[in-house]
């Protein structure tokens, strides 16, 4: 079932070339909402939008400038701005920064872009906006349009699993540095909390119409939860290393896996059966589905000592 090096997923519907990018980041890259452009990491704090077909640079963005959301046609990007600590919206093509709204609760957190989330349309952020509160606002006007309370936040951030907003901005997930606890946070009522990790969580991620969210962990697995009631459904192990990251599929029916310096799993949902695998030690860091649903990208560990591999794999879907 396994691809070579030059295809993937080997069976014949699936099978496709792996295009490959330069990206030396942990951070996860973005794909614009028409899947067109994505952003990859050129170096320290400096980044850049690509076209995926190509590859090549369209655009170049201001040094310290952390995207977590790119806008259709690549022009639009919502980041977060080290130099004032702000979310800030950047034309891409004019290059100029069109408006930007202070992010109180991040003055004190070194890798504040990981507590930051937008909705997949643009129109709502969430963010820690005091170290026990979680706002989610409106894009517009940066109106605060509900906000809940959480466990406090201590020490460094150094993962990405800590906050997830559903896409219609009706419910969030929050974990507290430290703990493998998941506090489900819904429109109306007290958070709830989810346990069942072992070990620290490394992405929390929310399905497409917000029945289920999927949190992966240090531990190996990947548990999928019902938000309705917040009960464990399925746990989902068969890595031999930390799962990184978990990617939905547009449609919901499928979630991608990748562990470190181990494998790139799919799996289908809500059965939770294990549909393809595809071993590559290179890869391992993140994965993320195109809104398309047809093009994954899979970066690669390069924190590995034994011989990184610096670059971002454009994998066409199963």
């Amino acid at each position: 079932m396994l691809g070579s090096q030059d295809e993937v997923w080997s069976t014949a519907a699936t099978a496709a070339p792996t295009v490959k990018l330069p990206h030396i980041s942990y951070e996860r890259p973005h794909f614009s909402q028409d899947s067109r452009y994505l952003s990859t990491q050129e170096a320290k704090d400096l980044y850049i939008i690509r076209d995926r077909e190509s590859g090549e640079i369209c655009h170049r963005l201001p040094g310290g400038f952390f995207p977590i959301h790119l806008g259709p046609g690549g022009r639009e990007i919502i980041g977060f701005s080290a130099a004032s600590s702000r979310l800030t919206w950047w034309d891409a093509v004019d290059g100029k920064e069109t408006k930007s709204y202070p992010c109180a609760g991040l003055a004190d957190i070194v890798h504040p872009h990981l507590l930051l989330r937008v909705t997949p349309d643009g129109q709502s952020w969430l963010a820690l906006d005091a170290p026990t509160r979680i706002g989610l606002h409106r894009s517009s006007d940066g109106t605060l349009i509900r906000s809940w309370t959480v466990p406090e936040m201590h020490g460094q951030i150094e993962r990405d699993g800590h906050l997830a907003v559903s896409q219609d901005g009706a419910l969030a997930a929050w974990r507290p540095t430290g703990s493998s606890t998941i506090w489900l946070l819904r429109a109306t009522g007290p958070p709830q909390p989810l346990v069942g990790h072992r070990m620290d969580l490394t992405r929390l991620e929310f399905s497409p119409d917000g029945q289920t969210l999927a949190s992966s962990s240090v531990d190996h697995t990947i548990r999928l939860w019902t938000t309705a009631s917040g009960v464990c459904q399925t746990v989902l192990p068969g890595h031999f290393e930390e799962v990184s990251d978990i990617s939905f599929s547009p449609d919901g029916r499928s979630l991608a896996s990748v562990a470190l310096g181990d494998s790139v799993k799919f799996w289908q949902l809500p059965l939770g059966r294990e549909l393809m695998r595809l071993e590559d030690a290179d890869l391992g860091r993140h994965i993320v589905f195109s809104p398309d649903g047809h093009t994954l990208a899979v970066t690669g560990d390069y924190a590995r000592p034994y011989g990184p591999d610096r670059s971002l794999k454009l994998l066409r879907a199963p």
